[in-house]
């Protein structure tokens, strides 16, 4: 639970509040499942979800994302966010086919602002593609 993190952070020198609001940018229904999750679990928590790609993502029939192995590095009131993601995209009117799949890493900056960390920037770099980039870019 959550006073174990902080006796834990506190035993390496690290007497940080943990925060209660969370701010979620994107992440589709895996995103709205983990805040839904961390509301059940921590009731003091708020959440907020921002979906910054909806307009792009709108025309499309189907879109999955996976994103994994994050890497988290806090230093006071900002942190770093690494993570892995592979997203495939489905756009059956697209001519030259339907599906578009994309694999790369995120590079988050986040910024702790009134007690809430929020995504001051988000770098992705592009590892590798598959099928119809028009798909996502008519």
């Amino acid at each position: 639970n959550s006073l174990h993190i902080a006796q834990t952070l506190e035993a390496f020198g690290h007497k940080e509040k943990i925060s209660n609001k969370l701010l979620i940018i994107g992440g589709g229904n895996i995103g709205f499942n983990l805040a839904k999750n961390i509301e059940e679990s921590f009731d003091s928590a708020r959440i907020k979800i921002i979906e910054k790609c909806k307009k792009s993502l709108t025309p499309l029939d189907a879109s999955h994302h996976m994103v994994s192995n994050h890497v988290v590095q806090v230093d006071g009131n900002k942190a770093t966010c690494k993570c892995h993601f592979q997203a495939q995209h489905v756009r059956r009117s697209a001519s030259e086919g339907s599906n578009f799949i994309i694999a790369g890493t995120y590079e988050d900056i986040l910024l702790r602002i009134n007690e809430a960390w929020k995504i001051s920037s988000r770098v992705l770099t592009k590892i590798w593609t598959e099928g119809n980039e028009q798909v996502v870019n008519p």
